[in-house]
């Protein structure tokens, strides 16, 4: 019912926020390392 449609646009949701967040956690990363910040 509503309570899984719920479920399923939090989780999908929680991976896209992780992908991005992973995604500018390796940049910030990379700019520390080379001094590109």
């Amino acid at each position: 019912g509503i309570f899984t449609l719920i479920k399923g646009a939090a989780k999908l949701i929680g991976k896209t926020v992780a992908k991005e967040a992973g995604k500018t956690g390796l940049e910030l990363m990379a700019c520390k390392i080379t001094n590109q910040c």
